[in-house]
Parts: C-alpha cells; structure tokens; sequence
C-alpha cells in the first residue's frame, strides 16, 4: 500500500475517502525513457495552429502524435517519449468537444509524452468546458502520461449519452487516459466529467500521485480521481472533491 499524507494524514482515514477495490496489475513505468526524446518548447499561450514561428501547445502535442515536425519549423520535431517544456503562463484551450485528432477542444494524446511546467501556480492548463464542452486532455492509447509541476483545470468532460455507454468524452474532466499517467508536483482543480473521475480517469494503466493536490472536482463517480488500474499516492492532498459515490476516489489500490 502506497497512501501517505491524504488528506486528514492517516492511511485509515484514506479507506474512509476512497471506495477501494482490488489490484490488477503490478507496478510499472509510466514511460519509456527515450535518449534521444525531444523538448519541445512551447513560446504562446495561444491555442492556434499557423505557420507563424510561434510553437503553441496544440502543435507541440500535434509534433508528439507525428513523431515528427507538422508546423513548418514552429516548433521542434518530436522523436518519441518526448517532453514538452510550458513556461508560466494561462493555457486556454478553444474550440469544441467532438473530435479525437487534437483539432480543437481537448489535447487529443496519442504517443507518450511529459507535460513540464514552471509550477503548479504559474503554469495553468485551462480546458475553457464552459465553451469547450470538453475535457482537458485524452489519451486514448495505452501510452504514458506525465504531467510535472502544472495546474490543470477547467475541463467539462459532458459527451453524449452519458452515464450510459462508455463514451470517453464523459469521464475524466481533467485527464483521461488509457495508458500509465504520472502527476507530480501538480494541481487537478476545478473539473468536472459525468460518469466518473471529474479530476481523472485512468482506464488501464498504473496511476502515480505524488507531492499534487486534486481538489475541486466533481463526478457522477469518483469526484477526484476514478483509477481503475492500479493506483499510487503519496504526500498528496484531496480536498473538496464531490460524487455520488467516492467524493475523493474510486480505485484500485497498490
């Protein structure tokens, strides 16, 4: 068991906040570390995609799906495994929910990457689902996510016919995942999904929680986080996170 320092400081307290369920798979590596990975840095808080010598964070995510470069040079060719830099700064993402290519709406993730920001309070991804309709990112392949020292916030992950199928765009208001995510030093505050996980949803790969706050958050299950792989906490806080079942979590426990 991996809890330590959820909110009220004792393990005990952790099974009284989540709804525990079994574990199904053994630790493992959120990533794959990749030697020659990329950093790709972003230098706009504008969310476009234009050859106008400006690397915003679509097209970064758009270079990591590739493997490749797609903006003309804006911003550095991804090679796989890579890293994308986010200096402080608010990133409102604009668009619609409603497509899976990262044209607009969510950050649509299909290769592995880590997200790194400058801080959890200076470096703000923004979903904007008051507009958007939409989450904040999704991954719909079994890759690793990482996300480092950033507040996520905002998303609205509101698809259609939910809770009755398992439409992706209804679970997971800040990150959905079906690969390995691993947050660290970061905030998940202030999203909102139907089904489940307003702050996360992991489908099938380990979740990692560590030194990061998720409050906020709201869901049908699992308010902060619904980890339906297995699941790791620790020195993290839950607070304010509100569900049908499982205000804080629903999980499966390491």
């Amino acid at each position: 068991m991996l809890v330590t320092n959820l909110s009220g400081g004792l393990m005990r307290k952790a099974f009284l906040k989540c709804r525990l369920l079994f574990v199904l798979l053994s630790l493992g590596s959120a990533q794959t570390d990749n030697a020659w990975a990329a950093t790709i840095t972003v230098d706009t808080t504008a969310d476009i995609v234009a050859t106008d010598a400006a690397c915003s964070l679509r097209e970064a995510v758009n270079n990591v799906n590739a493997m490749a470069d797609t903006t003309g040079g804006d911003c550095v060719a991804a090679t796989g495994g890579d890293i994308i830099s986010l200096p402080a700064g608010r990133y409102t993402l604009t668009g619609a929910t409603g497509d899976d290519a990262n044209l607009s709406g969510d950050l649509d993730i299909s290769n592995a990457v880590t997200i790194k920001g400058a801080g959890a309070a200076k470096t703000i991804i923004n979903g904007n689902g008051a507009v958007t309709a939409d989450g904040v990112i999704q991954v719909q392949t079994a890759v690793g996510l990482t996300v480092d020292r950033i507040m996520i916030t905002g998303g609205q992950a509101s698809g259609q016919n939910c809770p009755y199928n398992k439409n992706p765009d209804c679970f997971g208001g800040g990150i959905y995942s079906q690969g390995a995510v691993t947050v660290t030093k970061s905030t998940i505050s202030g999203n909102a999904a139907t089904t489940a996980g307003g702050g996360m949803t992991v489908f099938k790969g380990l979740l990692t929680v560590t030194n990061s706050t998720i409050s906020g958050n709201a869901s049908g299950d699992g308010g902060g986080i619904a980890g339906l792989g297995p699941t790791a906490i620790r020195n993290s806080t839950f607070s304010g996170n509100e569900a049908g079942r499982g205000g804080a979590c629903i999980l499966k426990m390491l």
